[in-house]
């Protein structure tokens, strides 16, 4: 097996929302970053729930 890559991780997240700021004329502050990775990880289980659930619906209802 493989080892899991992710193109998710951390530092791209920082620098996608530095970016975002500097565009918006944003102060970037740590604290206001850490609310936004909150934000992304409570939506990010949600769409893999929804995802998950078209899996067992579509995909292995088909196999």
């Amino acid at each position: 097996m493989k080892p899991v890559r992710s193109i998710i991780n951390m530092k791209e997240i920082q620098s996608f929302y530095q970016e975002y700021c500097r565009e918006q004329r944003i102060k970037f502050t740590k604290k206001e970053f850490q609310s936004f990775v909150d934000c992304c990880e409570r939506d990010f289980f949600q769409w893999l729930k929804d995802n998950l659930k078209y899996f067992e619906s579509e995909v292995i209802k088909q196999s």
